[in-house]
């Protein structure tokens, strides 16, 4: 990991535009892991038994999650505007063409090999049954 540090530094030495490019898709990529959370839950409230922790929004939590996803869809598009006008070679935001380069490389690795196993848990090995008539069964199970 020191080794794949010091290449990725490395990169800023030669070229400044390149690594500030690099460092800049991290808030945007920050930002849409948050939505494939609240879409992840979204689709699959119904097919996958949830059970909700001591805080919930109750029948406010569709309209609040419209409102997240929204919100970061257009900060994370605004994240990519290049900050000073007029836009130059120079002064170019290029975290977009980075982007780009991930998505590109990470769906054709997924089309590739990563779309014929699945590796992670099954969800049918995890899901505990919750008994109804034991009111404690949870804490007892999730306590640490």
């Amino acid at each position: 990991m020191v080794g794949f540090c010091a290449c990725l530094n490395l990169i800023g030495i030669g070229s400044t535009q390149t690594i500030v490019a690099i460092f800049n898709i991290t808030a945007p990529a920050l930002d849409l892991s948050y939505i494939a959370v609240i879409l992840a839950h979204r689709v699959y409230e119904h097919r996958v038994p949830f059970i909700p922790g001591p805080y919930t929004m109750g029948r406010w939590s569709m309209s609040v999650n419209a409102v997240a996803i929204g919100w970061v869809i257009f900060i994370s598009i605004v994240l990519f505007f290049p900050p000073i006008r007029p836009v130059t070679a120079v002064n170019m935001n290029y975290a977009i063409c980075i982007a780009a380069f991930i998505m590109a490389v990470s769906m054709t690795w997924w089309f590739i090999s990563a779309r014929h196993k699945y590796t992670g848990p099954r969800t049918k090995e995890i899901i505990i049954e919750i008994p109804t008539d034991d009111p404690d069964f949870i804490e007892r199970v999730y306590s640490p």
